[in-house]
């Protein structure tokens, strides 16, 4: 019986992976993006 969960278990933990993979993916190129008011003709200003 519980091997018909498996890989329905297996399935829940790969998206959950993938999801937590993907909002620290966006953080990083938020952190990594100047922002805006730092910009002067297109290059990252010294503050």
């Amino acid at each position: 019986m519980m091997v018909q969960y498996f890989p329905f278990v297996i399935a829940i933990l790969l998206v959950l992976i993938f999801w937590e993979l993907s909002k620290i993916n966006s953080r990083l190129k938020k952190s990594l993006v100047p922002p805006v008011h730092a910009m002067k003709d297109g290059k990252p200003v010294e503050l």
